[in-house]
This record gives C-alpha cells, sequence and structure tokens, in this order.
C-alpha cells in the first residue's frame, strides 16, 4: 500500500533502488522485485546507500543540490520482475486487502 500511496502523491515509480543485508540474497531481492513489479536496482559499492539517501535527502532540501541525478552511483545488478509471476501476485495482493479491511472491524484483542 505503500508504494501506491508514494506513486498516488509523487507519480510513477520506475525502480527502486535496493540496499542493506536482504540484498545479500539474490532470492530475497528477485522476490521483492517479483511483488513490487519495479525493478531493483543494487548500487554499485555503496553498501550504506540508506544513509547515503537520507544525505541526499537533507542537501536537497536545504537547496545545496537540485538534481538527484548528481547524486546516482552506476549500479552493479538490475532484477528485474519475472512477468510469469505478476498474476499470482496480484492475486494474493487483492487478498491481503480484503483481509486488511475485514480485520479494521474488529474489536481491539
Amino acid at each position: 500500500q505503500l508504494l501506491e500511496k508514494l506513486e498516488a502523491a509523487h507519480g510513477p515509480i520506475r525502480q527502486i533502488m535496493a540496499s542493506g543485508g536482504f540484498t545479500e540474497s539474490k532470492w530475497w531481492v528477485q522476490l521483492m522485485a517479483d511483488i513490487l513489479q519495479r525493478p531493483l536496482v543494487l548500487p554499485g559499492e555503496e553498501r550504506d546507500a540508506s544513509a547515503m539517501g537520507a544525505i541526499a535527502i537533507a542537501l536537497k532540501s536545504a537547496g545545496i543540490i537540485s538534481n538527484w541525478d548528481l547524486l546516482n552511483s552506476p549500479a552493479t545488478q538490475v532484477y528485474n520482475p519475472a512477468a510469469h509471476t505478476k498474476m499470482t501476485y496480484d492475486k494474493n495482493y487483492q487478498y491481503f486487502l480484503h483481509l486488511c479491511r475485514s480485520s479494521s472491524s474488529l474489536p481491539p484483542s
């Protein structure tokens, strides 16, 4: 749901930059690309890409940089979503949303 809200507010998200421990597993990265139906891009040599992203947001907010492209590092790997998984994940996502709506009407435990 977060991806949908971000796109509604800021437009289409064409790719997702990924970093952190889960990127050590090719299986997890591919799974995320399949579920999100977006390419997941792993940064080149930057292992602390999340921290660098926070710095970039601060620089842009302060007006020190005006263009995100200045901060792009070359990607080492791109994991594209597998087309054959789309229907399965779309169906399961709809079921997930149904469960979320159903559980929101339950009394607190």
